[in-house]
């Protein structure tokens, strides 16, 4: 009976075998075409951009550090208004985030925890558009009337500008960044908890002093993805930031017009002026460096991401 059946397993061995063969071989394959598919646009968008330095023969320093944009040269002031987006973004997605991921995991009855998760989970769904007509509809009205009943008639402001920009983004990152939270204070042992509360410490004490240490590595995560997120948002930036090229902060403080002031991002000029440039030319030259530009601090920020996550004790 066994000599019988020994045939039959050896050849139901050898199947597997070749199954699992087939299998690591596919997603080889698979992987190399998403890795081809990655270098070839870095190496396109590299070769368009390096043009700017080596056909328009822009130096590098003109055009990195130079403060008026001339659409070809002076990204500073584009650069600036992209890092003044994502702090101002963060500022206002961080603490709500946080606060939301720890009040779902640690203070919400679990029903409750599901029902806000999956309505945090629902605002990935929506559409970039969408958060953008609502800043034109609700945010820069709000910002409008906020500093013309604080300011009277001292500033005009239409509403539009970099801190309206900063709503906006907040609450598109917010989802991004509650969710990670979630999952990396979800992911820390029950007895960390326990342990904190048998000794004495309140539910908040263990919050603070216990959980969010823990769970820092996969907050962190998220904060940089959602950062990625910020620094390559278009459409919905595009429509209530202004558009108007000045760095943010220092000229704006100059004319007292720190809450007000408008201003402009590298995603938002390449959206605008690349629809209106010819197939060549210094100006579309240095269109595809500040694509390159945004592309390779995007790689940055993702690699940052993993690094701290395969960092992480509690996974």
């Amino acid at each position: 009976m066994a000599s019988v059946s020994l045939p039959k397993q050896r050849k139901a061995r050898t199947s597997s075998k070749v199954w699992d063969r087939a299998g690591n071989i596919g997603v080889l394959i698979m992987g190399s075409i998403v890795v081809l598919i990655v270098a070839t646009i870095f190496i396109f968008v590299g070769s368009q951009a390096f043009q700017t330095f080596t056909v328009d023969h822009i130096s590098p320093g003109t055009f990195f550090f130079s403060k008026d944009w001339l659409y070809s040269q002076g990204t500073l002031v584009l650069t600036a208004g992209s890092i003044s987006l994502v702090l101002l973004g963060l500022l206002i997605a961080v603490p709500l985030s946080v606060g939301i991921a720890f009040f779902i995991t640690e203070l919400a009855p679990p029903w409750l925890g599901r029902i806000l998760r999956s309505i945090v989970e629902l605002f990935l769904g929506i559409p970039s558009i969408i958060f953008g007509l609502l800043g034109v509809a609700i945010v820069i009205p709000l910002v409008k009337n906020l500093i013309n009943s604080v300011a009277g008639d001292k500033y005009f402001t239409t509403g539009d500008g970099i801190f309206a920009a900063a709503f906006i983004v907040a609450f598109m990152v917010l989802p991004t960044i509650t969710t990670i939270s979630v999952d990396s204070i979800a992911a820390i042992p029950r007895e960390l908890r326990e342990g904190s509360l048998a000794l004495g410490a309140t539910r908040w004490q263990t919050i603070l002093k216990t959980l969010l240490p823990a769970s820092l590595s996969g907050i962190m995560t998220g904060v940089i993805l959602g950062a990625a997120r910020i620094i390559g948002e278009t459409i919905a930036v595009a429509l209530v930031i202004g558009g108007s090229p000045q760095i943010f902060g220092i000229d704006h403080l100059k004319n007292g017009q720190l809450f007000i002031g408008t201003t402009s991002v590298m995603t938002t000029q390449i959206f605008h002026d690349f629809p209106n440039q010819a197939t060549s030319g210094p100006i579309l030259d240095s269109l595809w460096t500040l694509s390159f530009l945004l592309l390779s601090i995007s790689a940055v920020l993702v690699f940052v991401s993993r690094a701290i996550t395969s960092r992480s004790v509690y996974k």
